[in-house]
Parts: C-alpha cells; sequence; structure tokens
C-alpha cells in the first residue's frame, strides 16, 4: 500500500499480496462456518457459533470486495510525483525559443 500510494510505478504492476491474505482469511471463515455447521448437526451447541461464524464470514466478504476495489482504485490513479527516470530531458532546442 505504502509503494503504491508513493507512486512507485512498479507497484501498478505487482498484485498486491494483500488480496492474497484476504482470500485465504475468507475461505478460513467459510472453513470454519462449513465445518460449524456440520457439526451444529449433531450438537446443539454449536448452532451459536455457527451463525457468529456465517456473519463473521459476510463481513470478510464485504472486506475483501472493498480490498480490491480500493487498490484497483490506487492502480489507476495517476501518480503525483513522477518516477525517477521518466521525465522527460530538456534538449537545447527545448530551451531555446526559434
Amino acid at each position: 500500500m505504502k509503494r503504491l500510494v508513493s507512486g512507485d510505478p512498479k507497484a501498478r504492476t505487482e498484485r498486491s499480496p494483500l488480496i492474497a491474505w484476504m482470500a485465504a482469511a475468507l475461505l478460513g471463515a467459510f472453513g470454519l462456518a462449513a465445518a460449524s455447521g456440520a457439526v451444529a448437526d449433531f450438537v446443539v451447541k454449536f448452532e451459536d457459533l455457527h451463525e457468529t461464524l456465517g456473519a463473521v464470514a459476510l463481513y470478510i466478504v464485504i472486506a475483501h470486495i472493498a480490498l480490491v476495489f480500493g487498490l484497483y482504485g490506487l492502480k489507476r490513479l495517476t501518480p503525483v510525483v513522477p518516477s525517477r527516470g521518466t521525465t522527460q530531458r530538456s534538449t537545447l532546442s527545448d530551451r531555446v525559443p526559434s
């Protein structure tokens, strides 16, 4: 995020590891919700846990979508500070009026 906001051009082409971590959290939350749902079929005490994990999984989905759109939006912004080596070098003909 820091590299992306600072205008590093390489950060605009790379995929953020935040998306992978959020996807792992998403899969873990759904796995726990599914496992607790299977256990809740046999043990009634697990029904509240299953409902809570299902609600948490919904918020993780919303956060994942917001993260993907947010990072995509940051990548589309033009950098405020031009990166090193991409500025146009002036020549004598640029500086002297004809």
